[in-house]
């Protein structure tokens, strides 16, 4: 899809330029916090709660079996399923402040129930929110800070109403509250709730506004491809009036009644990696346009590019989604080796005194023939794997006694943390061993500790790969 020129400045529209690099807000450089391997994010909280979905291989090896994807929550360094009943599947929509998550479980066909997930100390419990009267099925689209929950109720070609969800009040319908009958989309943490047409307050009727007027040569919003925060001021993708419609990334600026362009580039329809993330209340928004994660600072910051902030002790890693964020910490998934991994993006400051850097990180893989089946992926084949790093200060001197955490991955399931200390020279060697055909083995370095040291991730080699081969 072709690059857009920014529209010219018209009624309604504020343009600030062509695509530039601004500044994450009060953030410069971006470190990786992993979270997990084969697995993709959709959600995070102010507890840095994750909601999103994990593929899992039931046989435990990828080559004799398809992977399934399993709805999950990471919490406190742990995943926890979402269950739903035999036969449909869970389908979230929305993580809440209190860490519960809120959806439908559905068969994809005929039978859709609005659920929330809470979760009970130990794992997540399905509570069904039922239907509201005259209706047989319902979806739960949103959640607010105060645990109220939007979506809808329907029979099929005869009935549609909204509802809110509350823990004292159960399911009721919003037009016996006075409020429109249009589904709701989604809903911002304060209880501006979204929908294709309107965006207005719960609980305040009078507040319904019509979604603003489209500017020049695009179509009006739509709530499934927007945010909405509580001034309603919206982040989203706004589809030109051609045929096919390719969606570019807006922001509606709701106090100065201005459009602003974000991004000069493109989604098609049919392009699978794009969408948005949210719209905080400062106006930034984090969205993810052609495989590539962006973030636009608030109030009237247009898209940067993620990768570009990505600190260089990540060699040849990329953002390739930009699922949400909470403050300056963005859920991400980004390259890191040859696969796609689930991770936070935080701030990471420069260290310039009492520093302790990764300086050198060199891997070496032996792919192990099984002797009857030389060059073969049998069980087996194996993959030998050594990582060597060098510790240094911020001058260079070699660091001893460090402790260095680190992470073996692969291109499917692995996830193995290795630690250990440096010796008198500042190295420290890690050695994996596993079953072979699993494409590069990445090493990813987690953590540095030293006593009165600081972990710089602004500079040296936190990331590498290698991909076993057998010996010539």
């Amino acid at each position: 899809m072709p690059a857009r020129p920014a529209p010219t400045l018209s009624s309604g529209l504020l343009i600030l330029g062509s695509l530039v690099l601004s500044p994450l807000t009060h953030a410069q450089t971006l470190a990786i916090e992993f979270i997990d391997t084969a697995a993709s994010g959709q959600a995070m909280n102010g507890a840095g709660q994750v909601l999103g979905t994990r593929q899992v291989w039931p046989c435990g090896n990828p080559a004799n079996c398809a992977p399934v994807f399993e709805t999950s929550v990471w919490r406190a360094g742990q995943r926890l399923v979402l269950g739903a009943p035999v036969g449909r599947i869970a389908d979230p929509h929305a993580l809440g402040a209190d860490g519960s998550v809120v959806g439908t479980v559905t068969d994809f066909n005929v039978n859709f129930a609005a659920s929330r997930w809470v979760f009970d100390g130990t794992s997540y419990q399905r509570q069904d929110l039922g239907a509201l009267p005259g209706t047989t099925q319902s979806v739960a689209t949103g959640i607010d800070d105060s645990g109220r929950v939007v979506g809808w109720s329907i029979t099929p070609f005869i009935s549609q109403k909204a509802f809110v969800w509350t823990s004292t009040g159960g399911l009721v319908d919003l037009a016996t509250l006075g409020g429109p009958s249009d589904p709701p989309r989604g809903i911002s943490p304060g209880g501006r709730v979204i929908t294709n047409t309107l965006h207005y307050t719960l609980d305040q009727p009078a507040s319904t506004t019509a979604l603003p007027a489209p500017p020049p040569g695009f179509r009006g919003p739509n709530g499934w491809e927007f945010r909405i925060n509580d001034q309603g001021d919206l982040g989203g993708f706004l589809g030109d009036t051609t045929g096919s419609a390719p969606r570019y990334l807006f922001r509606w600026r709701a106090g100065l009644g201005q459009w602003q362009q974000l991004s000069p580039l493109s989604n098609s329809t049919s392009t699978s990696n794009w969408g948005v993330g949210r719209i905080d209340a400062a106006g930034g928004i984090s969205a993810t346009v052609r495989g590539a994660g962006l973030f636009a600072a608030g109030p009237d910051g247009l898209a940067d590019s993620l990768s570009a902030r990505l600190s260089v002790a990540y060699p040849g890693s990329s953002v390739l989604r930009a699922a949400d964020h909470v403050g300056d910490s963005v859920l991400a998934q980004v390259g890191i080796g040859r696969a796609a991994r689930l991770v936070r993006l935080v701030p990471a400051a420069a260290c310039t005194s009492g520093c302790a850097k990764v300086q050198t990180l060199t891997m070496v893989g032996r792919f192990i023939n099984d002797p009857n089946a030389p060059g073969s992926c049998t069980p087996k084949a194996k993959n030998k794997v050594s990582a060597t790093l060098s510790v240094v200060d911020e001058n260079g001197a070699a660091l001893p006694n460090v402790r260095v955490q680190a992470r073996y991955l692969d291109d499917y399931d692995l996830s193995t943390a290795v630690s250990g200390r440096t010796d008198a020279a500042g190295q420290v060697v890690f050695k994996h061993a596993g079953p072979a055909c699993r494409g590069a083995i990445t090493l990813l370095v987690e953590s540095v500790k030293a006593s009165g040291r600081r972990f710089d991730r602004t500079q040296g080699t936190l990331s590498g790969y290698v991909i076993p081969l057998p010996a010539q």
